[in-house]
């Protein structure tokens, strides 16, 4: 009696596999990579910094943002992404279980992908960085100042780089991009109101 219980589910495993598990391991694959990219990013801020600052080990950003920056300045972003985004429609997976085989051949994280998201994230940190730099040059900036720069370049290049990679626009991946920018202007006004003015 149980065994036709059973047999009777195994209709579901269709589904269950070649569609949520696709979406599952596209999903993980994209997150993960975006993960990374966004944590380079923002360490290569501050390795670009030190040539200018003698290897002091010195933060660019006041303390509370580089705690606050992978948790919750830029962690939403890719944690919505991460459960709703799709690279195909269920009925398309359906209709075409070949398309089950990239999670099976591990196509879509690959050491070349992984190596990709981290130049990626070095390139985007040293035009980030160098913009903010070479705009100061000549003028007399506070290290704050400057870091408030790179940091909202940094949000914004984050945001900017994760809605190219999403696939499937809903409501809710939609509303992740406007914390993000809120975010980093809001993080201006805190910094006008505690610190005076630039």
């Amino acid at each position: 009696m149980a065994c036709d219980f059973a047999i009777a589910r195994f209709r579901f495993l269709r589904r269950l596999l070649l569609v949520h598990g696709h979406w599952c391991y596209d999903r993980l694959a994209l997150t993960f990579l975006f993960f990374l990219y966004k944590n380079t990013n923002n360490v290569f801020i501050l390795f670009f910094f030190q040539f200018y600052d003698g290897w002091s080990a010195a933060f660019t950003n006041d303390p509370t943002y580089t705690i606050l920056y992978p948790i919750i300045f830029s962690a939403v972003q890719p944690i919505i992404v991460g459960v709703f985004d799709q690279d195909r429609s269920a009925e398309d997976l359906l209709e075409d279980p070949s398309l089950y085989s990239s999670g099976r051949k591990g196509t879509k994280y690959t050491f070349s992908l992984f190596a990709l998201s981290v130049i990626d994230g070095i390139w985007q940190a040293a035009v980030v960085y160098y913009v903010a730099h070479w705009t100061f040059v000549g003028y007399d900036c506070g290290l704050w100042t400057f870091g408030f720069y790179t940091s909202t370049g940094v949000m914004l290049t984050n945001a900017a780089h994760l809605s190219i990679e999403v696939r499937c626009w809903v409501s809710l991946s939609t509303s992740k991009f406007g914390p993000s920018s809120f975010f980093a202007f809001d993080n201006f006004h805190f910094m006008l109101v505690f610190f005076g003015s630039f």
